[in-house]
């Protein structure tokens, strides 16, 4: 979902620049007249504002058995004993194979549906989710102000290295202040 959400915003920077101002209906019209450049491909929208892809763009379909849905289950939780707040424009690296009480999960998985909720915020800032030994991405998964508790649901694909048997997630805090993290697991993917 990350890369479906990045790709909106490269096509809407491109749309204004194309424009030449913010203005919606200027930039109504740049989307209808032109072909976009994202990270999934080139994509360009018709009449009507329906999305159509260039090849190569990448339309995922999904195939019976890509998804396992579970029933929430918390795999991370700073307030609890043992744990920390993620410090300001910090990080904490989350390993889901650590995460798997049952096994249903594991290093065969290549993504996670993620529910992540910042809660205890100091200040305002945002939450960015990326593969462990991944360069952090210049998008936020998750925006808040001082002092509120907010979730977003992510798609997040984990970092690997087999001969470590270790898979993990980033989540990097975007903000001067300390925040607690909550992290709840409702499905995976075995292709993503």
């Amino acid at each position: 979902m990350t890369l479906y959400a990045y790709a909106g915003v490269e096509v809407w920077a491109q749309a204004v620049e194309k424009a030449g101002t913010v203005e919606p209906e200027a930039v109504a019209a740049a989307l209808r007249a032109h072909k976009f450049d994202t990270v999934l491909g080139t994509i360009g929208f018709d009449g009507k504002g329906d999305v159509y892809g260039y090849e190569p763009f990448v339309w995922y379909v999904w195939q019976e058995g890509d998804y396992a849905p579970l029933d929430p289950v918390r795999i991370l939780d700073t307030r609890s004993t043992g744990n920390s707040p993620i410090p300001g424009n910090g990080a904490v690296t989350l390993d889901i194979k650590d995460t798997s009480a049952n096994d249903s999960w594991s290093l065969d998985q290549t993504g996670y549906v993620l529910t992540s909720t910042v809660t205890n915020t100091v200040a305002g800032g945002y939450l960015t989710l990326y593969p462990a030994a991944a360069a952090r991405p210049v998008v936020s998964n998750l925006n808040f102000g001082p002092g509120q508790t907010v979730g977003n649901l992510a798609l997040a694909t984990a970092g690997q290295d087999p001969a470590a048997a270790f898979r993990a997630v980033n989540f990097f805090n975007g903000t001067a202040g300390s925040l607690d993290l909550i992290v709840d697991m409702s499905g995976y993917f075995d292709t993503f």
